[in-house]
């Protein structure tokens, strides 16, 4: 028999992704037998701490449900070697790195080939592809169950089982600071998510559901629109990495709080975070290359949806690691984003006072009122269906430690991962900054059109503060 845990109504409208990250690390050629089974022991150790992670997610009466099966937990580390003369990838650890580990050769085929939407239902999985010189490790999580904090919490314990195991071994103390959080042992859903703790039915549903600001907070579609987004041939997108040093990004930051927009709100911001200093340059650098003036966009709002952590609005235990994700959207005008008039600041102002009233309390409570109201998930809509026009969806992971974890010193000179990305594809269209890189410095993804990514490239402000990586 297995056991079946209830999910939180907020799964429900979640899509079933199972998405997929992958951590580089230098590996010889002898080392590789050796790290693929210390991989494996520890990440042993961690599904039997947690069993939660061997699940699947499924249907159920209302909503979903994680069935973990019965017996003792386990999982298979899955090996490709890719190191044989004649296998189809190419590439040295060396080379990727002389050439910035560009995404486009991330190939999710070789890589990671059962990520996608629908692929898999499981809650995790795990695969270490060898290539000569290193091992590319991809770790796969069910976004229909987790988060990308909660993704970092678990490969957080899984990096700390493998370093105690070397450890254990060697008959030495650690040196390694424990994780200052990490993910539960025990799966247990907090009050406030539980369905039977939130108020739902017909009344509230009638009550809510003519509040547009609670569809945007769930990313969902408020306009009930009918017509199909419009088409964009993402098989022409091209994917680009940016980085931004730590330097740059203070002085981004101080740059965009110098003269904040005046407000007569009382509950005006008054103070700007990297996160929106970043977000503004992104949003109208991005937005003027896709509209120069010769191209009128089709309309003439601009909407960004920005990922949001809900766990400190609705009081839950900051080691949750389900999915607790809302979005702040933010509407403005192309013409205004794209003026010269208009600063970074202006528009890191914007961002910043959408996500103080979006992060509300009471707002977050309302918004699961509303979605455990709905009878029907199936029919719903996302509010952004198409990434590649005049929206955009901007997804933050910079404070997310995946370089702070200390797999062990058969991991490389600083037992880190040196590098962190996602196959090519995996959110063509989506503008996604990278966990924070040692040092400070951030990365960013970036998704254009070939003659849009050329305008990016060489417009003034991004010039002024991104470098380019690869793609």
């Amino acid at each position: 028999m297995s056991s079946i845990y209830e999910c939180s109504p907020l799964d429900s409208v979640i899509p079933a992704l199972f998405n997929a990250m992958i951590l580089g690390f230098p590996c010889r050629s002898d080392q590789r037998d050796r790290m693929a089974a210390l991989l494996q022991e520890s990440l042993s150790s961690t599904v039997r701490d947690r069993p939660y992670l061997t699940g699947e997610v499924a249907p159920a009466a209302r909503g979903l449900a994680l069935r973990v099966p019965s017996g003792e937990p386990e999982m298979e580390l899955l090996l490709n070697d890719m190191t044989a003369p004649g296998h189809a990838w190419q590439y040295s650890y060396e080379e990727l790195q002389k050439m910035g580990m560009p995404l486009s050769l991330m190939d999710p085929r070789l890589l990671a080939p059962e990520a996608g939407y629908m692929t898999s239902m499981r809650v995790m999985a795990a695969r270490a592809n060898f290539i000569p010189g290193g091992c590319l490790l991809t770790v796969y999580f069910q976004h229909a169950f987790m988060d990308a904090f909660g993704s970092a919490l678990v490969t957080g314990v899984w990096a700390e089982n493998c370093r105690k195991l070397q450890e254990a071994e060697r008959s030495v103390a650690s040196s390694s600071p424990l994780a200052s959080l990490e993910a539960p042992k025990e799966l247990e859903m907090p009050p406030a998510l539980r369905w039977e703790n939130i108020e739902a039915s017909e009344i509230a549903y009638q009550e809510l559901k003519t509040r547009p600001e609670l569809w945007k907070t769930l990313s969902l579609d408020w306009r009930n629109h009918s017509v199909a987004a419009p088409f964009s041939n993402h098989d022409k997108m091209v994917t680009a990495l940016f980085r931004i040093s730590s330097a740059d990004l203070i002085d981004l930051k101080n740059t965009a709080s110098l003269k904040l927009p005046k407000s007569s709100e009382i509950s005006a911001p008054q103070f700007l975070s990297t996160a929106d200093s970043l977000g503004g340059l992104l949003w109208r650098t991005i937005m003027r290359a896709r509209y120069p003036p010769e191209k009128q966009p089709p309309v003439r709002e601009s909407i960004i949806n920005v990922a949001m952590d809900g766990r400190r609005g609705l009081g839950l235990p900051s080691n949750y690691p389900g999915n607790v994700i809302f979005a702040s959207m933010t509407e403005k005008n192309v013409d205004w984003l794209t003026s010269p008039s208009t600063t970074v600041g202006d528009v890191a102002f914007e961002l910043r006072k959408s996500l103080t009233a979006n992060k509300r309390s009471q707002n977050l409570s309302d918004a699961l009122r509303l979605v455990a109201s709905i009878r029907d998930h199936s029919s719903l809509k996302f509010a952004i269906p198409d990434w590649s026009h005049e929206d955009l969806i901007l997804t933050s992971w910079i404070e997310l430690p995946f370089y702070e974890h200390v797999w062990g010193p058969e991991f490389g000179e600083t037992q880190k991962a040196e590098f962190f990305r996602m196959p090519k594809g995996q959110f063509e269209g989506i503008c996604s900054v990278q966990p924070r890189r040692p040092g400070g410095s951030v990365e960013v993804i970036v998704g254009l059109e070939p003659e849009q990514m050329e305008a990016f490239k060489n417009d003034p402000e991004v010039l002024e503060y991104l470098s380019f990586v690869s793609s």
